[in-house]
């Protein structure tokens, strides 16, 4: 797949959107049409065109996106102990496969062992003006239990759960190195649900969703 990048526009920012468009898709697929709203503008404000995800999203019918995106939330509702009806009302973040695998396979992994982590509150905003702020206090945890003298070459060590949750750092969280594009595109995605889902409402709940590769999803409805 190819996408034209707008002017002063990075790569990150430009994947960054497009990964808020193709989510705003899986959202109008699975009738979550508050979340849809919501990120199909956050896409087509940071990208001139939001129509770059199509092409990438109709890979797999409508339909098939739609039945796997419920079975999904219906299993995170099972580990939850929560309702189907409970699991709609909360924000999503969603975590595609297709672009950022690595990060993807650590948060997967991690959400296989600890499914209660589908499930996080936000620290609320300020970690920049104060050194002594929860996410500050839990990144400098992951970094002291999981940083490496050397790290792989064109990495960055992520953490999850997130450390700007009130779940990350001591004594759940964990660290990984993954590809360093790939962290910082995910990092832009999540500042900006942040902004425009949660209203950096500090202590609000919100689900962390992964959308397998879409190739994947089509060949289960084979």
């Amino acid at each position: 797949m190819t996408m034209s990048i707008g002017a002063g526009m990075t790569a990150g920012q430009a994947y960054a959107a497009l990964a808020f468009g193709s989510a705003a898709y899986i959202a109008i697929s699975s009738g979550l049409l508050s979340d849809a709203v919501d990120l199909m503008g956050d896409a087509l404000s940071q990208v001139g065109t939001g129509v770059a995800y199509v092409y990438h999203f109709l890979q797999a019918s409508v339909f098939e996106i739609a039945r796997y995106v419920r079975d999904v939330l219906e299993e995170i509702a099972t580990h939850l102990r929560k309702t189907w009806q409970e699991i709609k009302r909360f924000p999503k973040f969603y975590l595609p496969e297709d672009f950022w695998p690595e990060v993807y396979d650590f948060k997967v992994d991690y959400l296989q062992r600890n499914p209660w982590a589908f499930l996080l509150n936000y620290n609320g905003p300020g970690a920049t003006r104060n050194p002594n702020h929860p996410t500050n206090v839990n990144r400098a945890w992951v970094k002291t239990n999981f940083q490496r003298p050397i790290p792989p070459w064109n990495t960055q060590l992520d953490e999850f759960p997130y450390a700007s949750s009130w779940q990350g750092g001591q004594p759940f969280a964990e660290g990984r190195y993954v590809n360093a594009g790939q962290n910082h595109q995910e990092g832009l995605a999540l500042n900006t649900f942040y902004r425009k889902r949660l209203r950096y409402g500090g202590g609000r709940p919100f689900l962390v969703v992964p959308i397998p590769s879409l190739v994947a999803i089509a060949h289960l409805f084979d």
